[in-house]
């Protein structure tokens, strides 16, 4: 392999390098505050967080039970 084509290989990882990250870690949501209704006829949990991590349901109960990462983006369902 020549220099030339060394080079265009160091770039294109450069580029994409970013991207292969956003892949590797799924973003974490935590829509907060809203009311969960559980539509098998148990009780309602007011004041829930919803945890998402990339496309899966982390974690549903009250704010006091489940713990936010820091990094999560949070989304205010208050009132809804």
């Amino acid at each position: 392999m020549n220099a030339f084509w060394i080079q265009i290989t160091f770039i294109f990882l450069a580029l994409v390098s970013p991207y292969i990250q956003a892949i590797d870690s799924p973003q974490t949501v935590a829509i907060v505050g809203g009311t969960v209704v559980d539509l098998s006829g148990k009780s309602h949990i007011e004041n829930a967080v919803v945890l998402v991590k990339g496309e899966r349901i982390t974690a549903v109960d009250s704010a006091a039970n489940v713990e936010i990462p820091a990094e999560a983006k949070q989304v205010d369902a208050r009132g809804k």
